[in-house]
């Protein structure tokens, strides 16, 4: 049962050179009350903000998930905190912060994802909230913000879809999209491309790098997300879920 009243919430202490939080203090404070998620969350921002974090990753360990900053482009471990204290983590992130958070399920099987995984690609932060708040509900997200990040966080992940802007810097999404059809290891993964205004010339240049469908930006959120349906279904890749 919670406490009736709100307890005092005391700062974990923090290593200044790995930003690794003291986790056991964490989780019996959190133990205690709704308002010490709240004050969590408030202190994760504020590191991420003094560091320049612009997005927060959650994966699946043995003991629990692991919380993770994206700074300089390497990934940062924060801390391990149990699988009861992430959905309300998560969703205080989202909502207080209005950061990307990057959330792996653990698989209910030990074989499958429980959702098919989208990475969600474009140097445009609206664009990739507006992506996430789409699709959120029926599938996990990860996010990239340029061509490179892409290429580095397909590998990573492994995921199901790419929805993928064409203008980004490094690499272009055209780039992307041809680096990943010609190799075997993805050549079948679905590549969702979006192409400002629906301009033709973006069009062809889209399918002629491998692209499986476009959307033009701005995108109709319904349309977006029977594309992206489609093309798991047609690829089989629903199957995983």
């Amino acid at each position: 049962m919670l406490a009736d009243g709100p307890p005092e919430f005391r700062p974990p202490v923090i290593c200044p050179t790995t930003l690794e939080l003291d986790a056991t203090a964490i989780v019996g404070q959190l133990k205690k009350g709704c308002s010490a998620y709240i004050e969590l969350v408030n202190f994760l921002l504020i590191i991420a903000s003094e560091r320049g974090a612009y997005d927060i990753h959650m994966e699946p360990e043995p003991e629990g998930m692991r919380v993770r900053f994206r700074i300089d482009g390497m990934l940062r471990e924060v801390l391990v905190l149990p699988d009861w204290a992430i959905q309300p983590i998560c969703t205080r992130i989202k909502v207080i912060g209005r950061m990307d958070v990057t959330e792996h399920r653990r698989p209910q099987d030990g074989r499958a994802r429980a959702r098919p995984l989208v990475l969600a690609i474009d140097d445009a932060e609206d664009i990739r909230l507006l992506i996430g708040a789409t699709l959120e509900d029926q599938y996990a997200l990860v996010y990239a913000v340029d061509g490179l990040d892409a290429l580095e966080q397909t590998a990573r992940h492994k995921p199901d879809l790419l929805v993928l802007d064409v203008m980004m810097p490094h690499l272009s999404g055209y780039e992307v999209c041809a680096r990943l059809k010609g190799d075997p290891a993805t050549a079948d993964l679905p590549v969702l491309i979006l192409s400002p205004r629906g301009d033709s010339a973006h069009i062809k240049e889209g399918f002629q790098a491998g692209a499986d469908d476009y959307l033009p930006k701005p995108f109709d959120p319904e349309e977006m997300e029977l594309r992206v349906r489609a093309l798991l279904r047609r690829s089989g890749r629903l199957a995983r879920s």
